[in-house]
């Protein structure tokens, strides 16, 4: 009985040496066991949120001036391709169609470009907290730039009798929200909670398309028919202004803003 207890004791300390030795290796470097890895950093968005550079508070406006001016054309600039539609020819219609990315005046008025303070911090309260509609009718998008004060809910409605199915990307890669409407008044709401430029885009239709572009200011505007815009209620000073069109891309310059004056920025784009 005494020698197997004793070598039953003898066993159980040769283990207990055995896995130390282990653990001891594993500790050191070249052991079997590596240390698990560090965290790494998560990655930075593809595009940081417009404005985000600036952050925006709300005050009065005394004394404060105002901006206007034109987009037009650089020179002769190539349209873009017609859309061609090829699926559900009785409510979308058939064939090749003008592309609403470049849409254009007498003169060579630029319409739907969006005109943006860049760098303001302080100004007129935005006019947060709406309800804005985006339609879907014959197979296109209505409005096709819409501005968005941030934090706004946007109404997605579809009016036709066919299937869509609305996508919409932050900075074109990260989706925001993907949801299918198959019926006739469909209706779906989202809140636009980030400042940036949101392309909605159809899965079931590739020619449609339309932008959201969402603002922590109020100071922006986009160019109507005639390529003119305006901005009013501008705090005195020295801005940088910025206008984004989808196509022609965007063009920046320097704006001084006198109480009670109108300054003036005019815009030539071209394609680059």
């Amino acid at each position: 009985m005494k020698k197997t207890s004793s070598l039953l004791l003898f066993v159980a300390l040769i283990s207990s040496l055995t896995l130390l030795g282990a653990c001891k290796k594993a500790e050191e470097p070249g052991g079997e066991t590596a240390e698990a890895p560090a965290a790494q950093p998560a990655e930075a968005p593809s595009e940081a949120p417009a404005a985000a550079e600036t952050p925006y508070e709300a005050a009065d406006v005394t004394g404060g001036g105002s901006l206007s001016g034109s987009v037009k054309l650089a020179g002769d600039v190539p349209p873009p391709a017609p859309l061609e539609i090829t699926k559900d020819a009785a409510v979308c219609g058939m064939g090749k169609h003008p592309s609403e990315a470049l849409m254009t005046g007498a003169g060579g008025v630029v319409q739907l470009a969006v005109v943006q303070l860049t760098n303001i911090s302080k100004g007129k309260a935005l006019d947060a907290g709406k309800t804005l509609v985006l339609d879907q009718k014959k197979c296109k998008y209505d409005p096709h730039v819409q501005l968005v004060p941030v934090n706004s809910i946007v109404e997605v409605k579809n009016s036709d009798p066919v299937l869509h199915n609305v996508h919409a990307y932050f900075g074109e890669t990260e989706t925001l929200f993907n949801i299918a409407q198959p019926f006739q008044g469909q209706t779906t709401q989202r809140s636009l909670t980030r400042p940036g430029v949101v392309h909605v885009k159809c899965d079931a239709h590739p020619w449609m398309s339309a932008y959201f572009v969402v603002q922590a200011h109020p100071y922006y505007a986009v160019s109507d028919k005639a390529g003119n815009f305006k901005i009013s209620d501008i705090p005195p000073g020295t801005y940088k202004v910025k206008v984004w069109h989808e196509y022609l891309g965007s063009q920046e310059q320097d704006v001084t803003i006198e109480g009670g004056k109108d300054a003036k920025a005019d815009f030539q784009l071209t394609k680059s």
